[in-house]
């Protein structure tokens, strides 16, 4: 028989092969275990799945692998003095929460005889060597006071994950919402026509929000080191507090995404349909498409130690309109793919990025990233008087786990730097923009930025976080939010480069009309049951214009929340 009538056949067998490792979901992003992880991977500096943390959301079953390692060492006490008994408390925890990938937490689901809650972790779940389902319930119950307005959210929906066979891996979540945000928030809505985070809504009456939020998707694999992913969710890709590649601050989207990792390398690749930016719309309806766009990303990691990680990153955005929508040889999976993507002679916008991320000691960690969407190599470091082509963004930050000898007290100091024009394009259909938000840093383009954050989690179920965030931006219109016919001054991400009024110029970051802005917010959370929190916040806020009346808010809020990650407003 002929060699290329056998092959289809080799492949088909070695794909689906009964070694071949089952398919794993993903734990959802502002999930209370991303803090642990984070910690971890400091303290455990040799552990290679907790390295390769800078994209997410995280694979279940990789994370809960390295759980697995990291409590058979401690129960064999060979890693005395790097867990904490709330460090153990938490692990032994997120082991019950992630059941699907614990046997001895199977087992014990196994053996129950109770329909619901056969562990406190999961309203349902069930599990056989051909499948396997976890079903919880999601709520949010919020109260505030901004000033003499009320505030509130209230959230009701439903996750699921699960398996089918060693081949086949699910999520999903949905939720119906009603809320009524801060002042500023409620600008930013009005402004954009979206909620961050969210996307699309439905007015109601006296500032409140009516919209439906869900994700959900399918993985599979092929072999032991290759997994496809076909979603509807968000990514964040970063190892700071923000990101200058890809943050989770917009709504989601629609992607397929491939996965390799084996020994010291990790490669994600993706392809996704996003939303170019579109006009305002009275009282935000309307029954027209937005305009379509295809984000296209791939990032490498390397670990040349097991404490080091180097990372590189690429982007392309593409109109459906001024670039023909999706190229072909766009979607070749390899990195840096510029050159392919010119010879169809119009190549969309594109950017890079390098980053490094160092665990030092074993509660130290360094972290820093520079993008790159265009620059002009004689003049790229003359940040006094170069020129405005040069369009870039800088991040450098240091984590600092059981601070000053404190257990379990965490510290983050991050400072981000970006330049006027970063993620803009000659057309704002190509702008570095979903849904009329910004995919990277909130604050956009043309902004410095600098963030300190404290967690102290002194017994177990018990935590507390202080965030002081402080940062100025250069704008376009007196107006905090929204464009103007103004010319730019570079951070503003609706429009195009060409309405710069220093085409031919230099522009610094903070040229424009100045934008002085600190965040302070302090929150504690005791966990009644796993994943069922109570909480309680205050947030201190002020946005002062050049010019114009000072812009300070204040609120509180307090509330519980089951299986559902905290809505922050943290611009």
């Amino acid at each position: 028989m002929q060699i290329r009538k056998v092959l289809p056949f080799l492949l088909f067998a070695f794909c689906f092969h009964k070694k071949v490792h089952a398919q794993s979901d993903f734990i959802p992003l502002g999930d209370p275990q991303e803090a642990f992880i984070k910690r971890m991977e400091i303290k455990f500096r040799n552990e290679p799945q907790l390295q390769f943390s800078t994209v997410r959301p995280y694979s279940r079953q990789r994370i809960t692998e390295a759980y697995l390692r990291i409590d058979s060492l401690d129960r064999t006490g060979s890693i005395d003095g790097l867990l904490t008994d709330v460090d153990r408390a938490d692990l032994q925890q997120y082991l019950t929460v992630n059941a699907t990938w614990s046997p001895e937490n199977k087992y014990q689901v196994n053996q129950s005889n109770k329909t619901f809650f056969k562990t406190p972790a999961h309203l349902f779940e069930s599990y056989s060597d051909k499948f396997g389902i976890v079903v919880d319930p999601m709520l949010t119950f919020q109260y505030g006071k901004n000033k003499s307005m009320s505030t509130y959210q209230n959230s009701l929906g439903l996750s699921m994950h699960g398996n089918i066979g060693s081949h086949f891996g699910f999520f999903g979540s949905y939720t119906g919402n009603i809320e009524k945000d801060p002042g500023y928030v409620q600008d930013f809505i009005q402004a954009y026509q979206a909620v961050p985070g969210i996307g699309y809504y439905n007015n109601g009456k006296n500032g409140r929000i009516n919209y439906n939020y869900w994700t959900g998707g399918i993985t599979t694999n092929v072999g032991k080191h290759i997994d496809f992913e076909l979603a509807y969710d968000k990514f964040f890709i970063g190892d700071g507090y923000r990101s200058l590649y890809l943050s989770d601050f917009s709504a989601p989207y629609l992607f397929l995404k491939m996965h390799f990792q084996t020994g010291r390398f990790e490669y994600t690749t993706a392809i996704a349909r996003t939303y170019a930016p579109y006009g305002i719309v009275a009282n935000g309806l309307d029954d027209q498409n937005r305009p379509s766009n295809y984000m296209v990303f791939h990032y490498f990691n390397f670990q040349p130690w097991r404490w080091l990680k180097l990372g590189f990153f690429e982007n392309n955005m593409f109109n459906n309109e001024k670039n023909g929508g999706i190229q072909l040889g766009m979607l070749n999976p390899f990195i840096f793919n510029r050159a392919m993507s010119q010879n169809v002679g119009n190549s969309g916008k594109s950017s890079i990025g390098l980053d490094l991320k160092a665990n030092v000691t074993s509660n130290v960690q360094l972290y820093g990233t520079i993008l790159i969407n265009e620059f002009v190599a004689k003049e790229v470091f003359n940040y006094g008087s170069g020129d405005w082509r040069n369009k870039h963004g800088i991040q450098f930050g240091a984590k600092y786990t059981d601070a000053f000898n404190v257990k379990n007290l965490d510290l983050l100091g991050e400072y981000n730097w970006v330049r006027p024009f970063t993620y803009t394009d000659k057309w704002n259909v190509n702008n570095y923009v979903h849904y009329n938000m910004p995919l990277a840093d909130p604050l956009g383009a043309n902004f410095h930025e600098l963030i300190g954050v404290a967690n102290y989690h002194p017994i177990p179920k018990l935590f507390f976080t202080a965030k002081i965030i402080g940062y100025k931006k250069g704008l376009d219109t007196t107006a905090e939010f929204g464009t103007s016919t103004q010319p730019l001054n570079g951070g503003d991400l609706l429009r195009p480069y060409t309405d710069a009024h220093a085409a031919n110029g230099y522009v610094k970051v903070g040229d424009g009309i100045p934008l002085n802005g600190l965040f302070g917010s302090f929150q504690a959370s005791y966990e009644i049951l796993p994943n069922l929190f109570f909480d309680g916040n205050i947030t201190f806020r002020k946005a002062d214009i050049q010019g114009m009346p000072k812009n300070h808010t204040n609120y509180f809020s307090f509330g519980i929340r089951w299986n559902m990650a905290r809505r922050n407003f943290e611009f």
